[in-house]
């Protein structure tokens, strides 16, 4: 019996956890900074309109989209070490930039380096989760890295920012953001010191957990080097069906990031320290449903194959989703309002560790470059779809729609529609995905059948 393995696996996943939660947690502080600027008392002239603010925020998913793929191809040439250190410092410096002037033209400079800086992370971490993180667990550390942890930085930003430094504090939202951006930096250092490429060249990891950590992986394969058959990609159908899902899929988790924090504040007219920990609800509520969908996936994986799990998790959460947009729309009180987005989002974002199990079983050695690919997909969903909410709310008002708490501000119900609409075609999007198909095929097939038998 050899020696029992160290346990650097878990000082990395957590350093994952803590890079997708900052990187979540600066992010959604839009929700906020967006309902301030829309406020006529603090705002004075300055003030800002939902449409406006819709499309400024949006801005944000151009530079993204555009840094995914180079994002990509780095940390899977280079590795993910000094890529994402660098990264959380430059977004950190770009959310302190958004405050120091509130000129539509800074807004948008300011945004389009906040994006920049972040759109290589995900691809990279996902790199991290193919190269660190156990096969047969590693769906469900996904889940906890991308959705418990990242949706959760979402669900914490407005009440950090909103009720804790703003409110209780009562510092100014500029130095707020200051403040916020003090903390990446500080986490940066942490990532620095203590992150690892990968267990063959980590003093720290012993042969028992490097023998743990090779378990199914294609033993022909580099860590560092690999440059995907771009070719390859987008001439696989299941890949195209991916990329579609993802574009309407990121496209609407932009409602979430960009106005809901318009909506709550302006729309319903409830005061914003009240409104922060509704802000947070739907964010909570998808931190949640990505643990149970990482679980989900790596159960069903045992009990039908790899396929088919994808694809039931995959299509049923957005299905329900999609329901339950018409069950919170029901309601009047914007309480009850919130938890029915969280539940909205809890069903939604159980699909978010199929994405990245899907990324990991079509990519393999070149994870990092596809993930790239589909989060690309869903950045261009994000510059899209901002445009069609301003487009909608104009829309709306020129129809003499407006909110009954709020007589300024337009009616959501039909961007509610929209959202839900969306929600159904991913539903529909992930019978077309066949993750047992690698885009660039090899010796060694994944194996989807069930592990436990049956009856």
């Amino acid at each position: 019996m050899g020696p029992k393995a160290t346990n650097r696996r878990w000082v990395i996943f957590s350093l994952a956890c803590g890079t997708s939660f900052m990187l979540y947690l600066h992010r959604f502080t839009w929700n906020v900074v967006g309902a301030i600027l829309t406020d006529k008392e603090q705002m004075g002239d300055d003030v800002f309109t939902e449409e406006t603010v819709a499309w400024v925020g949006g801005m944000f998913n151009i530079t993204y989209s555009i840094g995914q793929v180079p994002g990509g191809i780095m940390s899977d040439f280079f590795g993910p070490h000094i890529y994402l250190a660098s990264s959380i410092v430059l977004w950190s410096i770009s959310l302190a930039l958004i405050g120091l002037s509130v000129a539509v033209g800074w807004l948008v400079f300011s945004r389009l380096a906040f994006g920049l800086a972040q759109s290589g992370c995900y691809p990279a971490l996902s790199r991290v989760s193919h190269t660190w993180f156990e096969q047969d667990k590693r769906t469900t550390l996904q889940g906890l890295v991308a959705t418990l942890c990242g949706r959760g930085g979402g669900a914490v930003a407005p009440l950090l920012l909103a009720s804790f430094l703003i409110g209780y504090c009562e510092l100014s939202w500029e130095l707020s953001l200051a403040v916020m951006a003090l903390l990446g930096i500080g986490f940066a250092v942490i990532f620095f010191l203590y992150f690892r490429n990968d267990p063959s060249s980590d003093p720290l990891c012993n042969e028992t957990e490097l023998t743990l950590l090779q378990k199914g992986k294609n033993p022909k394969a580099k860590e560092t080097g690999n440059v995907l058959p771009f070719k390859k990609a987008f001439t696989h159908v299941g890949m195209l069906f991916f990329m579609l899902q993802q574009f309407f899929n990121a496209g609407i988790d932009n409602f979430f990031g960009l106005l809901t924090g318009v909506y709550f504040v302006q729309v319903l007219d409830v005061d914003l320290s009240s409104a922060a920990w509704m802000i947070s609800m739907p964010l909570l509520g998808g931190a949640f449903g990505g643990v149970v969908g990482g679980i989900l996936n790596d159960y069903l994986v045992k009990q039908v194959g790899r396929k088919w799990a994808r694809r039931i998790v995959g299509s049923s959460g957005k299905a329900i989703a999609c329901g339950l947009v018409f069950v919170a729309l029901s309601f009047e009180d914007p309480a009850e309002i919130s938890i029915g987005l969280f539940f909205v989002k809890f069903f939604s974002d159980w699909t978010q560790p199929t994405v990245w199990g899907t990324s990991t079983d079509l990519g393999r050695e070149y994870t990092g470059s596809v993930f790239s690919i589909i989060n690309c997909s869903g950045s261009v969903g994000g510059v899209v779809f901002p445009i069609i909410f301003a487009f909608i709310l104009a829309t709306t008002k020129d129809a003499g729609m407006f909110s009954e708490h709020n007589s300024e501000f337009a009616d959501f119900t039909p961007i509610f529609v929209f959202v839900a609409c969306c929600y159904l075609v991913c539903s529909l999007c992930w019978f077309m995905i066949d993750c047992t198909k690698p885009i660039v095929a090899d010796d060694d097939p994944i194996n989807d059948e069930p592990t436990i038998a049956t009856t």
